[in-house]
């Protein structure tokens, strides 16, 4: 059953992964050469003195791609099931539909756990051949804010699409953003390091939000 729903999935969604796959990582090494090329062109030390007394991390382009790849990876998933009206047959499979359900939220969680790790991964084997640990350490956290952004608006937005009537998608709107933009009240590096487990909770707790919209639709509230 896991394989089966993961392989639909797949699927359905292969290009979008891919593409974001190939985004992040694009964005990555446009980023490890544009740092290259700096300390090729100012010298290794007044690039690291520069990133250390002027709080500089090189990556702030990385900001918000995350969270845009989160919100087109659950467009693809989400929003064909529910135009279709796919999301019907899912809801009656020979399993609890909370079961199907959490599996194709799950593949998603997934696909951008898969990207995160790569680009945090790709970042640190690189870097770790210029910069000090230290440099590193600051960039990496920075950068796992805005992805677990990314994981938060996949879930949001997997849980405004999922609900079956207009008028509660624009209060759940009003809620998620809100929410996301948490993660960018300021872009000083390593400020929300202190929040990042509360933002994780939270970010789970998101996870059930797609429950509450797939219980509404399975129940005909508000239709």
């Amino acid at each position: 059953m896991i394989k089966a729903i993961f392989i639909k999935e797949w699927l359905k969604t292969r290009l979008a992964a891919c593409l974001i796959f190939v985004a992040a990582v694009g964005v990555v090494i446009y980023l490890l050469l544009a740092l290259r090329s700096t300390m090729a062109t100012s010298g290794a030390v007044e690039t690291i003195a520069t990133m250390i007394g002027r709080d500089m991390i090189f990556v702030n382009l990385m900001q918000f791609l995350p969270m845009l790849s989160a919100i087109c990876l659950a467009v693809v998933q989400w929003l064909p099931e529910m135009q279709l009206k796919r999301i019907k047959l899912t809801l009656h499979l020979p399993v609890p539909y909370t079961q199907s359900i959490g599996l194709m939220l799950l593949y998603g969680v997934a696909v951008l756990a898969v990207v995160s790790v790569a680009d945090l991964a790709l970042l640190w084997a690189v870097e770790s051949l210029w910069l000090p640990a230290e440099l590193i350490r600051h960039t990496l956290l920075t950068m796992l804010t805005w992805h677990i952004a990314g994981l938060m608006a996949y879930l949001l937005v997997s849980w405004i699409i999922l609900e079956p009537v207009w008028r509660m998608r624009v209060a759940e709107m009003a809620v998620a953003v809100p929410l996301l933009a948490l993660f960018f009240l300021t872009p000083q590096p390593e400020v929300y390091n202190r929040f990042l487990p509360l933002l994780g909770l939270l970010t789970v707790l998101c996870g059930l939000l797609p429950f509450y919209s797939i219980y509404r639709f399975k129940t005909g509230k508000g239709l």
